[in-house]
């Protein structure tokens, strides 16, 4: 990895499995979800990616509904991200942070 190269401490990862696909959304979603989701388990998160489908905001929402908040950002893959980008996840984390703490609900109650 290049962090290490530049001198970086390690951080928290996703391994995502090799798949032998020939599409990004082989299931009608990211094909990256499902190791994600796995990885974070109930934890919160914001994923920035740039090929999001329907689905994918659908799993957000649910996921959010289910007291696990969960922020989805797109930038264009012409253009990258942005500083717009940065801020509405600046915002959101800074509306999470001034919401009062509740407990998780797990959809099966």
């Amino acid at each position: 990895m290049i962090g290490a190269k530049l001198g970086l401490e390690p951080f928290p990862h996703v391994e995502l499995a090799r798949q032998d696909i020939t599409t990004s959304h082989p299931n009608g979603y990211l094909w990256k979800r499902d190791d994600v989701s796995a990885w974070l388990g109930t934890a919160g998160a914001v994923w920035i990616d740039d090929d999001f489908t329907p689905a994918d905001h659908a799993w957000a929402a649910g996921r959010t509904a289910a007291g696990i908040p969960t922020l989805l950002v797109q930038p264009d893959p012409r253009v990258g991200l942005l500083p717009a980008h940065l801020e509405t996840i600046r915002s959101w984390m800074a509306e999470l942070v001034s919401m009062p703490s509740r407990p998780f609900t797990s959809l099966r109650d």
